[in-house]
């Protein structure tokens, strides 16, 4: 996406993201997830904390020790997400199907990093899927 783009969605993503207030231990933590999701939807070449913070004009260690250190239930999170989709796309006969979004990392320039998994790589490194995240009704 670009900035256009993201500006766009922007009432939306951000109405999305305050149905997770409760679970951050404080409002600093919230603002720093809609940054940080921002900056993953971003069309910028890198997407860790350096480009998304610089981006954003957000000091880089802000960013990383909110992902590192930051407090908030995992729990309650899972359960208001839980809530959301089944009340968006609840049926008596609906199944949800989700499926991780693998991208193919090629970079060798990350120290200390080795080569990781992806579900979606063949043998040759190709990306063979990409996100499935729907739900059928029978």
């Amino acid at each position: 996406m670009d900035a256009q783009a993201i500006l766009e969605i922007k009432p939306a993503l951000t109405a999305y993201l305050h149905e997770f207030d409760g679970c951050f231990a404080n409002v600093r933590s919230q603002q720093h997830l809609a940054t940080y999701v921002a900056g993953q939807l971003s069309d910028l070449q890198r997407k860790s904390i350096e480009p998304i913070a610089d981006a954003a004009g957000v000091a880089p260690r802000t960013l990383q020790e909110f992902l590192s250190l930051a407090r908030w239930d995992e729990g309650a999170a899972r359960d208001r997400l839980q809530r959301r989709v089944a009340r968006r796309h609840g049926a008596p006969n609906s199944i949800g199907i989700i499926d991780e979004t693998s991208y193919v990392k090629k970079g060798h320039q990350t120290a200390c990093v080795q080569r990781q998994h992806c579900g979606a790589a063949g043998s040759g490194g190709e990306l063979r899927g990409q996100r499935a995240s729907r739900l059928c009704g029978r």
